[in-house]
């Protein structure tokens, strides 16, 4: 039994004589095997490069995201203890530090002595 002729390949260039190859349900393809298969290549190659240069690309936004959460953590950071340093100013410890070393008193800071270091020696 001869089965009917399913046309000729529709391929880009127009010049393929071939007959449509046919589907599982046995409608006819647009190609024919040779470019559908030739297409099916090309399809893979591109899926593939596209794939690899999306992936760079995700990669990199998810680096700058990273970048940017970090950098306003930091800043969050910083504004919680320059607000904790102003309250230290407002209202100084009252009582004996926990902490202490030695039963002297902490040394009250003022904004002409951050940062210096004093020692604490009894006169006795």
């Amino acid at each position: 039994m001869k089965r009917p002729y399913n046309g000729r390949c529709h391929y880009k260039t127009g010049k393929c004589f071939n007959e449509r190859a046919l589907k599982r349900n046995g409608t006819a393809h647009s190609l024919c095997e040779e470019h559908r298969r030739r297409q099916n290549l090309i399809q893979r190659r591109s899926d593939r490069k596209y794939q690899k240069v999306h992936a760079i690309r995700r990669r990199e936004r998810t680096q700058r995201l990273k970048r940017q959460v970090s950098l306003t953590v930091a800043r969050q950071l910083q504004q919680q203890q320059l607000k904790k340093f102003a309250m230290s100013q407002r209202n100084p410890p009252q009582g004996p530090e926990v902490n202490n070393v030695g039963g002297a008193m902490p040394a009250r800071v003022t904004p002409g002595n951050v940062g210096v270091a004093r020692s604490f020696v009894s006169d006795g």
